[in-house]
């Protein structure tokens, strides 16, 4: 909250507020109410016996200007047995009190790393540097979760690619990035730019969108397909793959599903089924759109369930057991 304006807040017995300093605006606070939720009286009385019982503690149902008293408590330091700033209400024998809980670790994380960066690093290394078969599909049922919850919503594109999945390392600059915590990456009310279209990207995108039936499956197909064989998908294009010499969209639907059907040697026979089914959104439903439960559930059982079933399966193998 921040400390120019005043919430009406209620807090139950016993609360605290977590303050944080920004490291970067020292003269700024944010307020974070916290709760601790007393479950019997008896608990809630022990607890009103260890608190002040003088009178100076303010009452901010009385004294309404709950931020006024907050940023006067800011201004000093408390010591613990002083460390109550004031009460909402008394419940009986109890009071609901307000005070600073301890500071809060934060972790230091680096600079985030984007899925298609760490693809990138993987292609053409030895296979003992690159990933194991499970960690690869852990990230991927993680990858179709994400789809099925964030679909409907701004954070996620229609055609969404590894630039869009980001990873954070824990610890020092140099240890390699885990990819097994995915972010999606969103930027906040940022201006974008117009593209400019031509009439020859009009004409594929009209193509492509006849070809693609679902934009977001499709998408979860080609990273897929990328994790698959550990390098991004325009890597593996062919030069009979590109069109008039240049990648688009249309080359990517092409190659895409020429891979598929070769993608079972390294992942075995249903992961590939599971790429086909995305790229093509082939899951017998007689629809395409993703707000349709019957898909919805379908993705659910033929992905991310049998994703599922791959990894521990590959987990058994690699870890022994």
């Amino acid at each position: 909250m921040d400390h120019r304006t005043c919430l009406k807040l209620w807090l139950p017995p016993v609360c605290s507020i977590n303050r944080e300093l920004s490291v970067h605006q020292p003269s700024s606070s944010t307020f974070i109410a916290t709760t601790n939720r007393q479950a019997k009286a008896s608990s809630c009385t022990s607890i009103a016996s260890t608190a002040p019982r003088h009178s100076s503690l303010p009452d901010f149902c009385i004294q309404h200007d709950f931020c006024h008293q907050l940023r006067k408590s800011c201004n000093y330091l408390r010591s613990p047995e002083n460390k109550y700033l004031g009460y909402f209400q008394k419940s009986g024998p109890c009071k609901h009190l307000v005070y600073f809980a301890a500071p809060v670790a934060v972790h230091n994380y680096t600079q985030p790393e984007s899925l298609a960066s760490i693809i990138g690093l993987m292609e053409g290394k030895a296979e003992s540097e690159q990933f194991l078969e499970y960690e690869r599909l852990r990230l991927a049922t993680r990858l179709a979760e994400a789809v099925l919850q964030f679909h409907a919503t701004p954070l996620l594109k229609r055609f969404w690619h590894g630039e869009d999945v980001i990873f954070f390392r824990d610890g020092e600059f140099d240890d390699p990035a885990s990819i097994s915590s995915p972010h999606l990456n969103v930027q906040v009310g940022s201006a974008k730019t117009p593209k400019v279209i031509g009439h020859d990207d009009q004409d594929v995108d009209k193509v492509v969108g006849h070809m693609i039936r679902n934009p977001y499956l499709f998408s979860l197909g080609v990273v897929l397909i990328e994790l698959a064989f550990q390098a991004p998908l325009r890597s593996l294009y062919s030069s009979d793959d590109l069109i008039n010499g240049q990648f688009n969209a249309l080359s990517d639907f092409l190659v895409a599903n020429r891979l598929s059907e070769t993608i079972s040697s390294s992942m075995g026979h249903t992961y590939g089924k599971i790429v086909r089914k995305c790229l093509n959104c082939d899951f017998g439903q007689g629809t395409s759109d993703l707000g349709n439960e019957k898909l919805k559930v379908a993705v659910y059982q033929d992905v991310v369930c049998e994703l599922e079933k791959l990894e521990r399966g590959f987990a058994m193998l690699q870890l022994g057991g």
